[in-house]
């Protein structure tokens, strides 16, 4: 019987044993997915931290930040940069709370800190939370901050583009051109540039280094240029470790510029830059006017005509074409047909503006979006007159677009019907 009940009480013990087990669930080490800089990318972007500059030092004589709002902009410019000012001023105040805001204990696991401190994958920096992924060590504390994607979410949601508060380092990109086609009335798009040199770099542009990191850029008056950005290490190995995640090197914060994109390794080779841009920006050369579904190709007008009262010789160029992206290969069909000379092709062909010499003459649907996207604006100086394409009708005709009117029509050439007055404007364009 004893050994009946001994038998009894160590079967118990197992099953209680093992149900216990079985529905205990272990919180995972870590939930480590994007935006995760580890204990060295850490260290290097403490390195390279600066001090948070007095704002007087980020803004022109006309009160917005260095390189924004010029004399001559269109409303419609002026109004996004205006808006990307606002987006900066913003983050420059989240960054001098590192200096001059403390935030007092609240009791257990509700630390001290200075200023906006690194906590993954929080998004509402004004209040105290904690965080909602990372591992047990660093969600044990509910702190006043964010990550980097989020502190890009906040700053633009500040002006107003609520990109979704799921978008990360691997995703931002595509989420952020997705909020601004849903946002018609800006009419925004998103620029991307692999390895942009850093002296093309402008302030308002985010600089992203995919799964990794992200951040804004500034310029100041000695043309130092920073990042504002939040770093922290999300899976800190040791309470000292996690101890820097609310210190002043980690958070929300100013770095280099230029030294982060001269780091070694991923650091300097495989950032990019997302520039927020409409039709009428200065980029590559000329004014923006198509920009592709990737972001990174487009076209660009020249910012002024290349010539006036152009006569079009009577001579057919077979094989052009009216799309959109065929101007160039028209307009070397053109100059081989008509030579290098005082004609529309070989203006263009021969062109060397602002630094680049592959310009050519618009096709029809190309010369049609420049009226749409430029003219109709006030942006390009182009005259309310008739602008010649380069896709060819016949040895009488080729299409051209009356600015003044508004539309495209077969334009004669000169001397076609007996007509010696049938002249035209010229404005090259180029691709990117």
């Amino acid at each position: 019987m004893r050994s009946i009940k001994v038998l009894v009480c160590l079967f118990l013990v197992i099953f209680l044993g093992c149900s216990k087990n079985d529905n205990k669930t272990e919180e995972p080490e870590s939930q480590v997915h994007d935006d995760y800089l580890n204990q060295e990318d850490n260290e290097f972007l403490e390195s390279i931290s600066i001090p948070t500059p007095v704002l007087e030092e980020l803004l022109g004589a006309n009160g917005y930040p260095l390189a924004r709002i010029s004399n001559g902009q269109s409303s419609v410019a002026k109004l996004k940069e205006i808006m990307i000012d606002s987006m900066i001023k913003k983050g420059w105040q989240l960054c001098s709370e590192k200096t001059n805001k403390i935030y007092p204990n609240e009791g257990d696991n509700k630390p001290e800190h200075k200023g906006l401190v690194y906590s993954y994958g929080q998004r509402d920096y004004t209040k105290r939370l904690f965080p909602t992924a990372g591992n047990a060590l660093h969600k044990k504390y509910a702190v006043y901050g964010t990550d980097c994607s989020g502190l890009m979410i906040n700053l633009l949601n500040h002006i107003g583009i609520n990109i979704s508060t799921d978008a990360t380092t691997s995703n931002f990109e595509t989420m952020l051109n997705s909020t601004l086609e849903k946002k018609q009335s800006l009419n925004w798009r998103v620029f991307i540039q692999e390895r942009m040199p850093e002296e093309e770099m402008k302030v308002g542009d985010l600089i992203l280094w995919p799964t990794k990191h992200i951040g804004m850029v500034t310029i100041q008056k000695n043309k130092t240029k920073g990042i504002i950005q939040s770093n922290g290490d999300p899976k800190p190995a040791n309470q000292a470790q996690q101890d820097k995640n609310i210190g002043l090197k980690r958070g929300i914060h100013f770095i280099s510029l230029k030294d982060a994109i001269h780091g070694k390794g991923y650091w300097g080779t495989h950032y990019k830059i997302l520039r927020l841009i409409e039709a009428g920006d200065t980029i590559k050369g000329g004014l923006i006017f198509y920009l592709d579904k990737t972001g990174k190709h487009g076209l660009v007008s020249a910012p002024i005509d290349q010539a006036s009262n152009i006569k079009i010789p009577l001579i057919y160029t077979t094989g052009t074409s009216t799309d959109t992206g065929t101007g160039m290969a028209n307009t070397r069909a053109m100059v081989a047909a008509l030579g290098i000379g005082n004609n529309p092709a070989s203006i263009c062909d021969q062109l060397s503006l602002n630094g680049f010499d592959d310009w050519f003459l618009p096709s029809k649907d190309e010369l049609s979006l420049m009226h749409s996207r430029l003219h109709a604006i006030g942006v390009g100086n182009f005259a309310s007159d008739e602008y010649c394409s380069s896709s060819d009708i016949n040895s009488d005709a080729i299409w051209c677009f009356s600015f003044k009117l508004g539309y495209s029509y077969k334009g004669l050439k000169y001397g076609a019907y007996d007509r010696y007055y049938n002249t035209y404007h010229v404005r090259a364009v180029r691709k990117f």
